[in-house]
C-alpha cells in the first residue's frame, strides 16, 4: 500500500467523501485542507489522482520532523538536505500550511546553503500556500516542497501531481451549449458526485477491471449535461432527460463535442419529459443529479411554500424512479437548504418518507455551496432496495 498526502479543494467535506469512495478507506485529516490517504494495493497515485475531482494536488511524504528537529533552523537544514539530493541545478518553490505564525524562510540563505552542497538553485516565488496549478503545469521542472506544522511536528513532502485546471476549464467553458440559469454544477463537483455514487456501487478507482460501459448513469435534470459528460469521461453509459427540450438537445450537442474533443465513445440515450414521467428504455444503475432547487434568492416569507412545492416534486420523482431503477441502484442527489435567523429550511419531510418507498439513506447531508449563496446544497446518497 502507498501513502500520499492530498490537498483538498474548496469543498473539503465532499472531497473527503469522494476519497473514501475511490479508495475504500477514510482519509486522515492533517490540516483543514490536507489529508493523508492510504491507497489500496494495485492503485497508483497517478490513477487515483486522475479519477478524482476534489483534489488540487497530491504529495509524496518525505519526513516528519518532531521535537528539536521541528524547530525552524532544523527544518531549514532538512529542507536543504532534501533539495540537495537533486544535485546540479534545481528550480524550486515552497508551500507552507499552518505556519503563518512563523517568519518566512530567507531565500538567499537557502540558496547559499545549497551552493555549499554544489547545487545551483533558483527559487520561484508564490503565495505561502504554494505555487499555482498554472505555474506547476507549465514549468514541469519545478520542485515544490511542502511544509505543514501540526501538533505532532512538521510534515515535509514533495508535490507529485497537480490538477489540470486547463482541462477542467475547457469542459466547463468551451462546450457549445450553456445556459446561465441552469447547468451551474461545476464539472469537478459533478465528478465528485459521480465517484461517490460509483463507490456505493462497489466501483472504486481500485477496480479497473469493472466494465464501466455496462453501468447506466442517469441524470433526470440533465440541464447542460455536465454530470453525463463526466460519466462519459469515466467510461459509463449515459442517460439524460429533462422537461425542457433545449436542455435535451443542448446536452446532446455537448456530449457530441466531448466525444470529438476527447476521442472517446459513450453509449447514450435521451428522453424528453418531466422527472415524474421520463422513462428510459432500460433499468438504471446510478442516478446523479442536481434538480431544480427553487429561486436562488428567495424571500423569507416565500420559503415555506417553496420547500413544500419542491418536496412534492422530489417525492414524485422518487416514486417514479421505482419503475426506472434496478434493485440495489444508487441515487446521489443534491437537495436545497436555506438558513434564516429564525429557522433552517430543508427537505426533512422528504427524507422521512423515503423508507416507505424502499429507499435507504447511505450518506448525507454533506454540505456544498458557493460563498454568499442563499440556497445551500446538501448532498445525499440513497440506495433503492427494490419493490
Amino acid at each position: 500500500m502507498t501513502t500520499i498526502y492530498c490537498l483538498l479543494g474548496s469543498t473539503p467535506e465532499l472531497s473527503m467523501a469522494e476519497i473514501q469512495a475511490l479508495t475504500g478507506t477514510e482519509a486522515v485529516l492533517l490540516h483543514p485542507q490536507l489529508v493523508e490517504v492510504t491507497l489500496p494495493a494495485g492503485l497508483t497515485p497517478e490513477v487515483f489522482f486522475e479519477r478524482s475531482g476534489g483534489i488540487i494536488k497530491y504529495f509524496k511524504p518525505l519526513q516528519i520532523l518532531t521535537g528539536e528537529a521541528s524547530e525552524p533552523d532544523s527544518v531549514k537544514e532538512a529542507l536543504v538536505s532534501e533539495l540537495s539530493q537533486y544535485g546540479g541545478k534545481v528550480t524550486f518553490g515552497l508551500a507552507e500550511l499552518g505556519r503563518d505564525h512563523l517568519p518566512l524562510f530567507d531565500l538567499a540563505e537557502l540558496k547559499a546553503l545549497l551552493k555549499q552542497k554544489d547545487v545551483t538553485a533558483r527559487y520561484i516565488d508564490g503565495p505561502r500556500t504554494g505555487l499555482s496549478a498554472s505555474v506547476l503545469l507549465h514549468h514541469r521542472n519545478v520542485i515544490e516542497m511542502l511544509l505543514v506544522s501540526t501538533d505532532n511536528g512538521v510534515i515535509m513532502a514533495e508535490t507529485r501531481g497537480v490538477q489540470d485546471i486547463d482541462n477542467w476549464t475547457r469542459r466547463d467553458r468551451s462546450k457549445p451549449y450553456a445556459d446561465r440559469k441552469k447547468g451551474m454544477l461545476p464539472p469537478k463537483v459533478a465528478r465528485m458526485l459521480l465517484n461517490i455514487g460509483l463507490g456505493q456501487l462497489g466501483v472504486s478507482a481500485a477496480t479497473p477491471d469493472v466494465d464501466r460501459a455496462s453501468i447506466r448513469v442517469y441524470d433526470p435534470f440533465c440541464g447542460t449535461g455536465t454530470v453525463l459528460m463526466e460519466a462519459a469521461v469515466q467510461g459509463c453509459s449515459v442517460v439524460g432527460s429533462d422537461s425542457d427540450p433545449d436542455s435535451v438537445t443542448g446536452s446532446q450537442k455537448n456530449l457530441a463535442w466531448l466525444q470529438h474533443t476527447y476521442e472517446l465513445q459513450a453509449a447514450e440515450e435521451w428522453v424528453l419529459g418531466d422527472v415524474a414521467h421520463a422513462q428510459p428504455r432500460k433499468p438504471i444503475d446510478l442516478i446523479v443529479t442536481e434538480p431544480f432547487l427553487g429561486k436562488q434568492t428567495p424571500r423569507t416569507e416565500q420559503l415555506p411554500s417553496i420547500f413544500k412545492g419542491l418536496e412534492k416534486m422530489y417525492l414524485g420523482a422518487f416514486k417514479h424512479w421505482q419503475s426506472v431503477l434496478k434493485p440495489g441502484a444508487v441515487v446521489v442527489m443534491i437537495l436545497p437548504r436555506v438558513v434564516t435567523p429564525k429557522q433552517t429550511y430543508r427537505c426533512q419531510t422528504l427524507i422521512d418518507k423515503l423508507p416507505d418507498l424502499r429507499y435507504t439513506t447511505l450518506s448525507g447531508p454533506t454540505l456544498y455551496y458557493r460563498p454568499q449563496a442563499v440556497v445551500e446544497r446538501e448532498v445525499w446518497t440513497f440506495k433503492f432496495l427494490g419493490k
